[in-house]
């Protein structure tokens, strides 16, 4: 318990990343849909740190076509979005 109240108290000093795996149904919508998610982030201080199409999988099985990461400055910052 002790562990939870001290990482939820610094909940504003260290980053807070978001994390999506995209199986992408049709390409068209989904840069509209992919435009409109980065006005959104950024608007809440979100920067994109990695995006990706998927190429391979070192062990099981990955239902998804792209990976990506968007880095916020604090869980509050991330949380502010939804």
């Amino acid at each position: 318990m002790g562990l939870f109240k001290k990482s939820h108290k610094n909940q504003d000093k260290q980053a807070a990343f978001f994390t999506a795996l995209v199986k992408i149904r049709n390409s068209e919508k989904f840069s509209e849909y992919a435009t409109k998610a980065g006005a959104s982030f950024a608007a809440f201080d979100g920067k994109p740190v990695l995006r990706g199409k998927k190429t391979g999988v070192l062990n099981g099985v990955a239902d998804h076509d792209m990976t990506g990461i968007v880095q916020f400055p604090s869980m509050t910052a991330l949380n502010a979005l939804y």
